[in-house]
């Protein structure tokens, strides 16, 4: 029996829409779901005739963020390559070569709230929830989370990501997080004039724009990120991750060891 595809990919014109496609476990991002999801980006960067991308999640849930039960079977030294694989997988969505949008609902949480601040425009149901709780289950939050200092000031940025604390799409949309908030009903008619937008734009434009911003943000980047996965790799050698992720996957208090920090 062959397996279900993590990552299903629809083309309509100058228009691609790729879905995470794993609804039941609320599209939790393992391992096998991030290569192919940049395997897939990676064929759409050099198809003809594309001039903007839709990242949206199977269901009523964007995404539960990184696998919790992958997550607490990672070592020190398989650490590395887990959030090594998901940068690159946000990398590619930020060097795509034309816009990508974001459709937001449910939830969007952790690693793939990093996805979505890879995205252009992030458009998000307005009752979607948002967090980051890497620190309330072992884990400080890594790689692309450092676009939350420029994108929403370094104040929020520790408020969100020093407490894990959840927080709904008008908080989202004041700190601008998402771009564009609307009712559920309309989340796919609010996506679908975003992306109408941008097709009206000269395609030449557009790419160079995109290209701009990557110059801008890259060089911070380049400086935050290397550092951070040392900091994630590093936290495996406490035993908080495995504890934190095991509470969670359980739906228990985690026990933290006295001291520890």
């Amino acid at each position: 029996m062959s397996m279900k595809p993590l990552i299903l990919v629809e083309r309509d014109g100058p228009l691609a829409t790729l879905t995470l496609n794993r609804p039941e476990k609320r599209n939790a991002m393992n391992s096998q779901m991030t290569r192919e999801a940049k395997s897939a980006i990676a064929d759409l960067a050099g198809a003809g005739g594309l001039r903007v991308l839709i990242i949206e999640g199977a269901g009523d849930v964007f995404s539960a963020g990184a696998d919790v039960v992958e997550m607490g079977a990672l070592t020190e030294d398989t650490a590395r390559d887990f959030i090594s694989n998901l940068h690159s997988l946000i990398r590619s969505v930020r060097e795509f070569p034309h816009p990508v949008v974001c459709k937001c609902r449910g939830y969007v949480l952790g690693g793939a709230l990093e996805l979505m601040l890879g995205c252009d425009l992030r458009v998000a149901a307005d009752n979607t929830k948002f967090g980051m709780p890497e620190v309330r289950v072992g884990v400080p939050s890594v790689i692309e989370a450092a676009l939350f200092a420029p994108f929403c000031g370094l104040g929020a940025a520790q408020d969100l990501l020093l407490t894990g604390r959840t927080f709904d799409a008008h908080e989202a949309h004041r700190l601008g997080i998402v771009q564009r908030i609307c009712p559920p009903s309309r989340l796919g008619e609010t996506t679908r004039e975003a992306v109408m937008e941008l097709l009206e734009a000269s395609p030449g434009a557009l790419s160079a724009q995109k290209a701009l911003f990557r110059r801008w943000m890259g060089a911070y980047l380049e400086a935050a990120v290397p550092p951070s996965i040392d900091a994630f790799e590093a936290s495996f050698r406490t035993g908080e991750p495995q504890e934190g992720m095991a509470a969670a996957h359980e739906k228990r208090p985690p026990a933290w060891a006295p001291g520890e920090g």
